[in-house]
């Protein structure tokens, strides 16, 4: 009988150590994008470089006196809203659409172009 408790006790302790092993891989590819309390925009891709915090965001427009006017080449929304990127300032030009919850490590065809920020839909 204790051979066979032995034998109980030695496999859950496998399976626990493989267990912790794919909770603990799934948890760092999970926690790509950092820490943002609501939209944060990044310099460089995969959120690398100087970062800003847009907290109580209704519409941003930066003009080229601004450090920010074409620098974003990385995003995180953690609001509900979507949010609408344009690559010239007073929101005209081409638009970008985060939508809530979502991330970007890189912003392809946007990349170094956002000059005003607005929360909502981009328009049609």
């Amino acid at each position: 009988m204790s051979k066979n408790i032995s034998k109980i006790i030695k496999a859950a302790a496998v399976a626990a150590v493989a267990t912790t092993a794919v909770l603990g891989a799934f948890s760092a590819t999970a926690s790509a994008a950092p820490s943002c309390a609501q939209i944060c925009v990044y310099e460089n891709t995969n959120f690398g470089g100087n970062s800003l915090a847009l907290n109580n965001l209704s519409g941003v427009s930066w003009g080229a006196q601004y450090w920010w006017n074409d620098k974003v080449s990385s995003i995180v929304n953690n609001t509900d809203n979507a949010v609408c990127f344009f690559s010239d300032i007073w929101w005209k030009g081409q638009t970008f659409q985060i939508h809530g919850h979502e991330s970007w490590s890189s912003i392809g065809y946007m990349n170094d172009k956002i000059s005003s920020i607005q929360v909502g839909n981009c328009p049609s």
